[in-house]
């Protein structure tokens, strides 16, 4: 008998917790139904602003094969030693002369520490987040996400696409974005700094 109470005392605490979820589910959706922000991708495009960090960008022109950036990297890759490889020879002038450059996006975490760590700025933020338009049979062959030098450098820059003037135009601008939303209450800011700034001279009094 015990038993059986245990176990209709748990399938209430399950129902219990599934409706308080729903109820919170519905109260914000009713709250904040007319401050969608969602976008129809792919049918719209969204404009990024230039500091978007998306899809790294090589440009081996750059390049002084001083493997900083593979030294950097902190995650090994699917098929290789690292995520980033880099493969050279020593050329004519003595110098190391550079023949491939790869990125494994199939464990790519993003983390743009090889960016930070090339001198040359031979790595960069690029504007896509779309892996596949590199190679559009990445998407069902995840091997195919080994990405050479000359397909990282036809990917533009993130200041090449990017516009502070259009971007975020998706957003309603009908009101502000920083009143209820970043706050999560229906406070005014104004409000909110004028009380911070008593409390403050409060307590230095």
């Amino acid at each position: 008998m015990s038993a059986l109470t245990d176990s209709l005392t748990q399938i209430g605490y399950s129902l219990r917790s599934c409706l308080t979820g729903l109820k919170v589910v519905y109260f914000n959706w009713w709250k904040f139904r007319e401050r969608k922000q969602t976008v129809m991708y792919p049918l719209e495009e969204i404009v990024y602003s230039p500091n978007h960090r998306g899809a790294l960008v090589f440009r081996p022109e750059r390049c002084i094969v001083c493997e900083l950036c593979e030294k950097a990297c902190p995650v090994p890759g699917t098929r290789t030693e690292k995520t980033i490889e880099i493969y050279h020879h020593v050329g004519a002038t003595k110098k190391r002369e550079l023949d491939e450059f790869y990125i494994d996006y199939g464990s790519c975490i993003n983390c743009y520490l090889c960016v930070e760590a090339c001198p040359v700025d031979a790595l960069l933020p690029g504007a896509s987040f779309e892996l596949a338009t590199i190679d559009p049979d990445a998407q069902y062959d995840r091997s195919r996400m080994i990405y050479g030098m000359g397909q990282l450098s036809l990917q533009p820059e993130s200041a090449e696409r990017g516009s502070f003037e259009h971007a975020y135009e998706y957003v309603p601008r009908d009101r502000p974005f920083d009143a209820a939303v970043s706050l999560g209450e229906d406070e005014d800011p104004a409000e909110e700094t004028a009380s911070a700034g008593e409390s403050s001279g409060a307590a230095s009094a």
